[in-house]
């Protein structure tokens, strides 16, 4: 929307102050690089990231907040120091998560942020700090791998600084990142808030969506996926869509390089009906399977 803006909440400034005066404590405790640091809170026009004016602060930053047990001994030594408000703000210092990341998309009020974590990886949104992020982001050669810190805000994920790294990706690369993020979000969805939740759903289920996040993947772990329909047949439904969602791109480029128009049924792999419109597919899908298998059906046209 024009004229929209995403400057940090007030909330997240004082949260970001908290985090400071954490760093600022980590320094002073572990008696780290004794060169003073001059605090700003001065918001960039184009990454929007607030920025410290000191060249040693990038670093102790990564050291105090990679320092899980300094930020809990922290946070329970001082929480009585803090206003309940505050107390409840710098418990979130203990869901940070500091590293390089990859910056796979860009939308208009989201950064769409690749995490790979010790046993798995995340898609996760992140809330950019103003417009001109976004549109400085905009313009980057995506994906492209950043350094940043990441952290929870009522519901979001926000950043304190996000660095883009001058570390070239190759086109096979970039392919092999872009696979990666379509299998996160295939098997844990987009997370948009800290910490990751615990999935809850069927690990089968879970599982089997990430082995069947495009054809490729599927035809690679075939016997996996079979294993897992014959132990666990409720997924058969799932499955099939999969499935079908997996082929589309490939049938209907088959049936326009053959100059066949329409709306066509997936079955698996398998185009089983087609006709000029929906319902006319959709009705010989009704003469061909049984109701309890219409679910299975994936549709799609192909148009002229």
């Amino acid at each position: 929307m024009k004229g929209m803006t995403y400057l940090p909440s007030p909330q997240d400034m004082h949260f970001m102050d908290l985090v400071m005066n954490y760093i600022l404590s980590y320094k002073e405790h572990y008696q780290i690089n004794p060169d003073s640091i001059k605090k700003t809170t001065r918001v960039t026009k184009k990454t929007g990231t607030i920025q410290e004016n000191s060249k040693n602060f990038s670093e102790l930053r990564k050291l105090a907040l990679s320092d899980k047990k300094a930020i809990t001994q922290y946070v329970n030594e001082h929480t009585k120091d803090f206003s309940p408000e505050d107390a409840a703000l710098i418990k979130r210092l203990e869901y940070v998560i500091i590293g390089r990341f990859i910056l796979i998309s860009v939308k208009k009020d989201s950064l769409t942020i690749l995490y790979a974590a010790p046993n798995d990886m995340y898609l996760l949104q992140v809330i950019p700090r103003t417009s001109d992020a976004i549109e400085y982001f905009k313009l980057l050669p995506l994906p492209v791998i950043v350094d940043t810190a990441l952290f929870p805000s009522d519901g979001r994920i926000i950043y304190d600084t996000l660095e883009v790294l001058n570390i070239s990706i190759g086109s096979g690369m970039a392919k092999n990142l872009k696979a990666d993020a379509r299998a996160a979000k295939a098997m844990h969805g987009i997370i948009t808030t800290l910490p990751i939740p615990i999935p809850k759903e069927d690990p089968d289920a879970v599982h089997l969506r990430g082995l069947m996040v495009n054809k490729e993947s599927i035809i690679q772990n075939w016997n996996e996926i079979l294993e897992i329909i014959a132990k666990k047949p409720i997924l058969k439904t799932e499955y099939y869509q999969m499935l079908g969602n997996a082929y589309v791109r490939m049938r209907r480029k088959e049936l326009k390089n053959n100059e066949i128009y329409g709306c066509f049924a997936l079955y698996g792999w398998t185009i089983i009906a087609g006709g000029k419109t929906k319902t006319i597919t959709e009705k010989a899908v009704q003469s061909l399977l049984s109701p309890d298998k219409l679910d299975r059906v994936v549709f799609f046209e192909v148009k002229k």
